[in-house]
């Protein structure tokens, strides 16, 4: 009986990659490698919540303070521009009454100045009832003061914040008149206009 030989055959070993992690004193573990471990952890409804409530406290704060900035700039702007208007009104009028009138008297030195504006009535030969408007700048207090006569008028404060006030009459009865606004906080502000009068300088 002749003999068959064994034909040599390859059998399959499916290889494992594995690694050995170490958890201290206790078994080894296998896992495969290249799928390291990894720990994720969410915000916890708790988180959040707190989270959410100091987003709340910031965002009100900063539109509280955006608030008060801009009314505390808004009011600012206003009060100066009120100052300016008053004060530009006070220069329009006694502009005004100096065109018309028939006398001016100017005295002036460091520390005032007083334009009194005789104006008529109606009855140019009888100055006598020519109605007088007289104008004080203080240094010391920086207003404007006005009185009047026929009709009376006592005494009241009509412009603030005049830092610097002059009235000159200059050649072809022509009266300057330059005044300064320095409100509180704020800048300067320079104004000057001249009125042609057909008055007499007394």
């Amino acid at each position: 009986m002749a003999l068959i030989p064994l034909q040599k055959t390859s059998v399959f070993r499916p290889r494992m990659n594995v690694c050995l992690l170490s958890r201290g004193e206790g078994a080894p573990a296998f896992k495969p490698r290249g799928a390291p471990l990894r720990f994720k952890k969410g915000l916890t409804l708790l988180e959040l919540l707190i989270a959410i409530t100091l987003l709340t406290v910031v965002f009100l704060t900063a539109a509280t303070l955006l608030s008060s900035f801009n009314k505390f700039y808004f009011d600012f702007v206003r009060r100066e521009s009120d100052i300016a208007d008053i004060s530009l009104g006070v220069l329009e009028e006694i502009g005004n009454r100096i065109r018309v009138a028939n006398r001016i008297t100017i005295t002036s030195n460091a520390a005032s100045v007083d334009i009194t504006v005789f104006v008529d009535n109606g009855t140019p030969d009888n100055p006598a009832d020519d109605s007088m408007h007289e104008y004080l700048w203080t240094q010391s207090d920086g207003t404007i003061r006005y009185t009047a006569t026929n009709p009376a008028v006592p005494w009241r404060t009509i412009a603030y914040y005049i830092s610097a006030f002059s009235a000159a009459l200059l050649p072809g009865n022509t009266v300057e008149i330059n005044i300064t606004i320095s409100p509180s906080g704020g800048a300067a502000q320079s104004f000057k206009t001249t009125v042609v009068t057909y008055a007499s300088a007394a």
